[in-house]
């Protein structure tokens, strides 16, 4: 079981900086000095703003909700009462994860993370996460697809861990929290159904209130964590530039939600 402590930070709105290394993986900063220099010529250098109250561009009419899927999948029971599911990471990798409701976000073995090709670096987002151990930084990605049988969701955070005891990992709430789960130890199954109700208005295949809540989760944390960072700076504590990454990894998840929603045409009532 895993639970994530998160340390408290305040506002930040300024630009920041994106780019990808050799390994295909992507790396956050508010600070152009920081980009190693090899890559400071390259086109693929990305300056975000997080500006959610920028103008939307018009976009495709939304959908209604109708003939909601129920997706059933199988599931095996362990030692200990707990059951282990097969999912798709990514389109391509395949896993067996233990459903653990009491995990904030999905959470993999290292060996499953050199599958997707995850390598971990000086500039790698980590996660103060609070183990039986005690307090460990989890290094964080960002799981473009996760497929449970015909559920899928996109943009799922995910984090790497050492100690799995021979598991894939944990099937946490950073997916799970997308559906209205069940489940039924006696059959081993487990249903999962959108959180939409029938006629409801849909952008992008999500509610208003989807939307709403994702982007206030991501500026919550956003404050909470700039807030650590701060107080962190102020006592020279050595973790402060740990948390600096992890406020620039929730600005470029926040950006990308707000590119999302723009595409797909979510209404400005619900990006406040």
């Amino acid at each position: 079981m895993v639970a994530l402590a998160l340390l408290l930070a305040g506002p930040a709105e300024a630009g920041f900086y994106s780019w990808t290394d050799e390994n295909g993986q992507m790396h956050f900063t508010d600070d152009p000095s920081n980009i190693p220099a090899p890559y400071r010529q390259k086109n693929d250098i990305k300056k975000h703003t997080d500006s959610p109250g920028a103008p939307l561009q018009p976009g495709p009419t939304p959908e209604v909700a109708d003939n909601l899927p129920v997706h059933e999948v199988d599931l095996v029971q362990i030692l200990g009462g707990n059951f282990m599911v097969d999912v798709v990471l990514n389109g391509k990798v395949k896993a067996h994860l233990m459903v653990d409701t009491g995990s904030s976000m999905v959470i993999l073995s290292r060996d499953i993370g050199k599958k997707l090709g995850f390598s971990e670096n000086s500039r790698t987002p980590k996660l103060p996460t609070m183990t039986a151990g005690g307090m460990v930084w989890t290094p964080m990605t960002v799981l473009h697809t996760l497929r449970v049988g015909d559920a899928e969701s996109e943009f799922v955070e995910a984090g790497f861990n050492d100690q799995m005891m021979g598991m894939d990992g944990l099937l946490g709430m950073s997916f799970l929290g997308d559906f209205r789960m069940e489940m039924d130890r006696h059959r081993a199954k487990m249903k999962l159904s959108p959180l939409i109700k029938e006629g409801e208005t849909l952008w992008g295949g999500k509610p208003g209130s989807w939307w709403k809540n994702r982007l206030r989760t991501y500026t919550s944390k956003i404050e909470e964590i700039e807030t650590g960072a701060g107080y962190m700076e102020i006592t020279n504590h050595p973790d402060a530039r740990k948390l600096r990454k992890l406020v620039d990894y929730y600005r470029e998840m926040k950006s990308q939600l707000m590119n999302r929603a723009r595409r797909a045409g979510v209404p400005s009532k619900f990006l406040h």
